[in-house]
């Protein structure tokens, strides 16, 4: 090669990293999009009285954090209310779960329980409850972080089978036949697809089940249903609209 062309060469592969972080430092913060200043974000609707997904938990192998965390996420895809709650680990986890099931507001009870008698995932969609069992999830002693996600990845596969979707053939999705833990484990995706997704939408459409609604805060706070500010932006909209309906 040419000594030109490769002194040449040598110094840009030396300074293009240094140019362009130069240019685009990636820890600069990116100011909000003027779409999110008008609008205040997307909110859902109250869920108070409208039925849903409840996930009750019946056991302390995993922290109930992981409940928490679960249900946004849950109620964003799903579209209802995603509720949780907790109970007294004591008696059959069957009768549980079928007595929290006759409740007029769930649509799917998920319990989570330590039984060493029951298999890692049972369900009953006639009964509108399913069961995961850490024991079960536990029982070759994983690391911590590793019983979280198997208990995460298998309460998304237990409301999606009570809510009538079943395996799925789309190559990333939780809703792949499970026959070991190993099976489980191998499953990288960390909740389902559009694929049984449909399937729960028909089904919630034949029960006559309305989606929560989801609209922008602006909105909301005309409509007169807005919580409280969350954050500087939505504050900004809120004393907006106060301002103008002062006037």
């Amino acid at each position: 090669m040419n000594k030109t062309l490769f002194a040449f060469t040598l110094c840009l592969t030396l300074l293009a990293p240094r140019l362009i972080a130069d240019e685009k430092p990636e820890d600069a913060p990116k100011p909000p999009s003027k779409f999110l200043l008008k609008t205040g974000g997307v909110i859902v609707e109250p869920i108070d009285g409208k039925p849903g997904i409840k996930l009750l938990n019946a056991q302390a192998k995993v922290p109930a954090e992981l409940l928490a965390g679960l249900s946004p996420e849950m109620q964003k895809l799903y579209r209802i209310p995603v509720r949780t709650d907790k109970a007294e680990a004591a008696g059959s986890a069957i009768r549980l779960a079928a007595k929290a099931a006759a409740d007029s507001e769930v649509l799917a009870l998920v319990l989570l329980c330590e039984d060493p008698d029951l298999p890692a995932l049972m369900v009953a969609p006639e009964g509108k409850w399913a069961i995961v069992n850490v024991t079960a999830l536990a029982s070759d002693q994983p690391a911590a972080e590793l019983l979280q996600q198997r208990v995460s990845k298998e309460i998304w596969r237990a409301a999606t089978h009570v809510l009538g979707a079943s395996n799925s053939e789309f190559p990333v999705c939780l809703m792949k036949p499970v026959f070991s833990l190993s099976d489980l484990d191998a499953l990288k995706a960390e909740m389902i697809c559009f694929e049984p997704l449909a399937g729960v939408r028909q089904q919630l459409a034949a029960l006559k089940v309305e989606m929560l609604r989801q609209t922008s805060y602006r909105k909301a706070v005309l409509e007169g249903w807005a919580p409280p500010p969350a954050n500087e932006i939505q504050q900004g909209v809120w004393n907006e609209l106060k301002k103008e309906a002062a006037d």
